[in-house]
């Protein structure tokens, strides 16, 4: 298992959400964004991206060489 760290400027919460309570992501977004993004969920009102964490870390992996 591998364990990485990113700096960040603000964490605004933390929350655990169910696949079922995703909105289909916008048909706006690249191909390549779309690969990072499983699809939208509802925070506050507000439409917050729920991004594929396995695709992200996959694609980091593969640029870094691990």
């Amino acid at each position: 298992q591998q364990y990485y760290v990113f700096p960040v400027d603000e964490v605004g919460g933390v929350d655990r959400i169910d696949d079922t309570h995703l909105d289909a992501a916008p048909a706006t977004l690249s191909q390549a964004q779309a690969e990072f993004v499983k699809g939208l969920v509802k925070i506050d009102n507000l439409a917050v991206a729920y991004l594929n964490a396995a695709q992200i870390f996959n694609a980091f992996e593969e640029a870094i060489g691990v």
